[in-house]
C-alpha cells in the first residue's frame, strides 16, 4: 500500500525507475517494466498526489500486463483518490473473489464503503483486511482508525487505534489520537487518561499538553487546566491559543487582573487580535474600570469598524452606566451588522424593559426566541414580560411551546402550573406542578415564595406532601 503523503520519501531505486519511465514517455519509445516496477511508479505518483500521472501509468501498465491484479488494485486506488467510488467498487468487488487473501483489496473496499457512508460494510471489510494478517498490522489498524476519525466515527476509530498501539507500543502518537477521539465522543475522563499516558512518554509535546488543557477546561478542572496551559507556554511562549484559553479560564475564575495581563501579552504578539481586546474590555468592565473598558472597545472598533461584537460590548457597557438611549444605539448597530445573533436581540429587549417599554421589549425578545428557541433564558424572559403586561394566556401558550425545545425544565413546569391554576385549569396546573416536583423538589420553595395563596391550597399541599418523604433528608 502507498505511504501517507506526508511520509512519502521515494528511495533512489524508485527515482531511477520513474526517470526511466518518464524518459520513455518523452521520447515516445516503448520500454518494458515488470509489474513490481509499475506498482512502484504508480505509488510514486500517488504519493505526490499526481493523479493524472498515476492513472496514465496504470493504463500503460495494464497495456503491458493486462491480467495483473496488482496494477488493477492500483487502478482502484487512483479511482478512489479521484472520487470515482462506484468505478473503484466494481474493480474491488471483482478482485475480492480472485485475490481473496489480499488484505489490500479489503482495506480499499472498507475505505470506499466508508466514503460512501455505508458503515456496516466498511467495518466488515476493514475487519477482513486485519484478519488476513498484513505485514504491518499496526500500520493498517492505525490507517483504519484515522480514516474513521476523519469521518467523525470516533468510537469505531478508538477500537482500531487501540489495536494499532497494542501491536506496536513504540508509536505513542496513537495515544494522543485515542485521547482526541474520546474527547470528541464526550468521554472526557478517558480522554484525560490517554493524554496523560501520552505525556508520560512525550513530556515535551506542545500538542499533547494543549489537548490535555482543553479537555480539563471542558471538565471545569480549571486549576489543572491552567497548569497544562503553562506547560504549553513553557514549550512555546508564543502559543496564542494557549494564551487565549488561559486568559479565558482566569476570566471565568474571576481573576480579572491576571486575565488582562494575558490579553495584553496576546496583543503584543499580534496587535490585530480583536478578540483579545473585546475580552479585555469585559475584564475591565467586571473590575468596574469602565473607562479602560471603553478604551478597549473603541480600539476594537478602529481595528474593525464593522465588528458587531465591539458595538454590542459598548452597548452593554453603556447600559451598565445607565446611558440607555446611547446603549440602544450601539446594540441596534450590532444587530444591523449581525441580524441573526439572538444575544443582541435579548440585550435590546433588556434596554426597553429598563424604560418599561414592554411592547418593544416583547418584540425584541420574540426575535431572540425565534433565532434560538433552545435558550431557556430567552423563553423565560418572554414569559416574564407577558406576565408583567397582564397577558397570562399568551404566557401559558409560550411556556407550552417551550417544551418542544427545553423539555425537562422544572422552573418552566412550576411557572406553567401556577399560571394554569390561576386560570382555573386545575387538572393541567397540578400536572405541571407535579412535574416540577419530580424534576426539582427543592426549587418549589423558591418558586412559591410569591405565590402563597396557590401554595397553601389543599391540592398543591397534597402534591408537596406526597413528594416530601422521598426528598427529605434521612
Amino acid at each position: 500500500m502507498r505511504a501517507e503523503e506526508n511520509n512519502f520519501q521515494p528511495d533512489n531505486e524508485t527515482k531511477q525507475r520513474v526517470q526511466r519511465y518518464e524518459s520513455m514517455k518523452k521520447e515516445k519509445t516503448l520500454l518494458y517494466f515488470d509489474v513490481h516496477e509499475f506498482e512502484d511508479i504508480i505509488d510514486y505518483y500517488l504519493g505526490r498526489h499526481s493523479l493524472g500521472s498515476a492513472i496514465e501509468a496504470v493504463k500503460i501498465g495494464l497495456g503491458q500486463h493486462p491480467s495483473s491484479m496488482a496494477i488493477k488494485l492500483r487502478e482502484a486506488q487512483v479511482l478512489i483518490d479521484r472520487g470515482k467510488l462506484n468505478q473503484s467498487l466494481e474493480i474491488l468487488k471483482r478482485l475480492s473473489f480472485i485475490e481473496n487473501t489480499n488484505y489490500e483489496v479489503f482495506f480499499l473496499l472498507g475505505t470506499v464503503y466508508s466514503m460512501k457512508g455505508k458503515h456496516k460494510q466498511s467495518i466488515e471489510n476493514y475487519n477482513k483486511a486485519l484478519s488476513l494478517e498484513p505485514e504491518d498490522k499496526s500500520d493498517i489498524a492505525s490507517q483504519i482508525g484515522m480514516d474513521l476519525q476523519g469521518r467523525n466515527r470516533f468510537k469505531d476509530a478508538i477500537k482500531y487505534l487501540k489495536t494499532a498501539y497494542k501491536l506496536n507500543s513504540s508509536r505513542p502518537g496513537l495515544l494522543m489520537e485515542i485521547a482526541f477521539c474520546y474527547e470528541k465522543s464526550g468521554e472526557l475522563e478517558k480522554s484525560e487518561q490517554y493524554f496523560r499516558t501520552f505525556l508520560d512518554k512525550q513530556p515535551y509535546s506542545e500538542a499533547g499538553w494543549y489537548g490535555l488543557a482543553v479537555v480539563l477546561s471542558s471538565m471545569e478542572k480549571y486549576f489543572d487546566a491552567l497548569d497544562a496551559f503553562d506547560f504549553v507556554l513553557a514549550i512555546n511562549e508564543e502559543n496564542e491559543l494557549a494564551l487565549f484559553n488561559k486568559a479565558n479560564i482566569l476570566f471565568l475564575s474571576r481573576r480579572y487582573e491576571d486575565a488582562v495581563e494575558i490579553y495584553k501579552e496576546l496583543l503584543e504578539i499580534g496587535d490585530d487580535n480583536i478578540e483579545a481586546l473585546l475580552y479585555m474590555a469585559e475584564s475591565y468592565e467586571e473590575m468596574g474600570e469602565f473607562g479602560k473598558a471603553e478604551d478597549c472597545l473603541k480600539e476594537a472598533r478602529k481595528m474593525d469598524p464593522d465588528s458587531a461584537e465591539a458595538f454590542y460590548g459598548m452597548g452593554l457597557l453603556l447600559m451598565k452606566k445607565g446611558k440607555i438611549k446611547d446603549s440602544r444605539k450601539h446594540i441596534r448597530k450590532a444587530i444591523s451588522l449581525d441580524k441573526e445573533n439572538a444575544e443582541f436581540w435579548y440585550a435590546l429587549s433588556r434596554s426597553f424593559q429598563i424604560e418599561k417599554r414592554n411592547e418593544s421589549a416583547l418584540n425584541a425578545i420574540d426575535k431572540a426566541v425565534e433565532i434560538d428557541p433552545f435558550s431557556q433564558e430567552f423563553w423565560l424572559e418572554q414569559v416574564n414580560i407577558l406576565i408583567s403586561m397582564g397577558r397570562e394566556k399568551e404566557a401559558i401558550e409560550s411556556l407550552s411551546r417551550s417544551f418542544d425545545f427545553v423539555a425537562g425544565n422544572a422552573l418552566f413546569h412550576y411557572k406553567l402550573g401556577i399560571l394554569l391554576l390561576k386560570s382555573l385549569s386545575i387538572e393541567k396546573g397540578l400536572y405541571h406542578v407535579e412535574q416540577g416536583l419530580i424534576l426539582d423538589y427543592d426549587l418549589h420553595i423558591e418558586v412559591f415564595k410569591t405565590e402563597k395563596k396557590i401554595y397553601s391550597s389543599k391540592e398543591v399541599q397534597s402534591l408537596v406532601d406526597r413528594y416530601y418523604a422521598e426528598n427529605s433528608s434521612p
